[in-house]
Order: C-alpha cells, then sequence, then structure tokens
C-alpha cells in the first residue's frame, strides 16, 4: 500500500469534516459583531470554497442589514389587495370546510334515515309473523 496515498484521502477527508463544521459555523458569526474564532479565520484563509461561502453571507448580512434602514413603505393599493386575497382565502377554507361538515351531517342523516326504516320494517314484519 503506498502510504502517501492513505495519508491524502484521510487528510482529505478530515478537510471534508472541517469545512462542513466550518460551513455550520458561518452563519453565527457573519453579520454579527462576534469576531471569528481563530480557528475559523485560518480555515478560510486557506480554504477557498468556505472563503467564498462566507464573502456570500456577508453580502446577504449586508442586504438585510440594508433592507432594514429602508425606509420604503409598499402603496396602499399594495397592502389592501395582499389583505383581500388573504381574506379571500380564509373565507374560501371556512366554505370548503362548511361544505364538507354538510355533506357529513347529510351522510349523517341518510345512515340514520336507513337504519330506523329498517328498523320499523323489521319490527312490523315481526308482528304480521305472531
Amino acid at each position: 500500500m503506498n502510504l502517501d496515498r492513505i495519508g491524502a484521502a484521510a487528510a482529505s477527508r478530515t478537510y471534508q469534516i472541517r469545512c462542513k463544521g466550518v460551513r455550520m459555523l458561518l452563519p453565527e458569526y457573519i453579520g454579527s459583531s462576534s469576531p471569528l474564532p481563530e480557528s475559523i479565520a485560518t480555515h478560510l484563509s486557506s480554504c477557498l470554497v468556505c472563503r467564498v461561502e462566507a464573502d456570500r453571507l456577508r453580502q446577504v448580512a449586508e442586504l438585510l442589514a440594508e433592507g432594514r434602514q429602508s425606509s420604503w413603505t409598499p402603496p396602499s393599493t399594495l397592502v389592501d389587495a395582499v389583505m383581500a386575497r388573504l381574506d379571500e382565502k380564509v373565507e374560501s377554507r371556512i366554505m370548503g370546510r362548511l361544505v364538507v361538515a354538510g355533506a357529513v351531517a347529510v351522510g349523517l342523516g341518510v345512515v340514520v334515515a336507513v337504519a330506523a326504516t329498517r328498523r320499523s320494517s323489521a319490527a312490523l314484519a315481526a308482528q304480521f309473523d305472531s
């Protein structure tokens, strides 16, 4: 066996595990006031893939920060349209549930009526047989 190949494969797996761990931790530090731990900073200096991921997270954090500071207000017509659509959906759900409840009630009524008819028919037949 070639020990160099085994060592390289083990190092690659270790590196992949480190990358996965670093990428899981990045969101906690990017965009916050907490400084990057030295181990993560060292990893980012040597790993292009994780560095690109950190840069993307920084861009997202910056865009979100800009959005929070924005004074843009949606037009009232947009707000009204969205609220009307939400009301329609709520009404639609309520109507759907009422239709289902009504169908169940009618079905139960039919079952009760059939059962009552059979009982009365059976009782009537029993009277004639006696």
